[in-house]
């Protein structure tokens, strides 16, 4: 038995098997395109920006591309962080905090973005 194989196109192959008496014969034929997902993407965001110290904002973190589902980590620059995909944090102290957001989609790939909150008075 010989097996040999030839390339057509980029994913594309034709599978050839030949019995030692030199007969072949193609009893099955499939073609499967494979067309790899869109970059993964994160975008975040924070309202109301200015926050103020003491009182919740608002963070949103959108993922396009990937393979869903996607699961979402944050950090919020003052040492904490979070797992769900909009939360809500608190700030106790002024000052610029950058705030991250983590996707990781099916196959483990990883994207982030970060947003500037300027916490105020």
């Amino acid at each position: 038995m010989r097996l040999s194989t030839t390339l057509i196109s980029p994913f594309l192959f034709l599978l050839l098997i030949t019995n030692v008496f030199g007969a072949t014969s193609v009893s099955f034929q499939n073609t499967t395109t494979i067309n790899p997902p869109p970059p993964l993407r994160a975008s975040a965001s924070a309202s109301p920006n200015p926050a103020k110290v003491n009182q919740p904002a608002s963070f949103s973190c959108a993922a396009t591309g990937g393979i869903q589902p996607y699961s979402y980590s944050w950090t919020f620059g003052d040492g904490t962080s979070g797992t769900v995909q909009n939360p809500t944090h608190t700030y106790t102290t002024l000052g610029p905090m950058i705030a991250t957001c983590t996707v990781t989609d099916q196959i483990g790939t990883s994207a982030n973005d970060s947003t500037t909150v300027i916490v105020g008075p």
